[in-house]
């Protein structure tokens, strides 16, 4: 493999943040 275990491997979708606030999580893509 690649990637070691729990590693992130991409990003499909960004994610926001607003000060302490987060608006929209990040969507990733994890090694198993």
């Amino acid at each position: 493999p690649d990637h070691d275990s729990n590693q992130i491997v991409s990003e499909t979708q960004k994610g926001y943040r607003l000060g302490d606030r987060v608006l929209r999580c990040s969507k990733v893509v994890v090694a198993k």
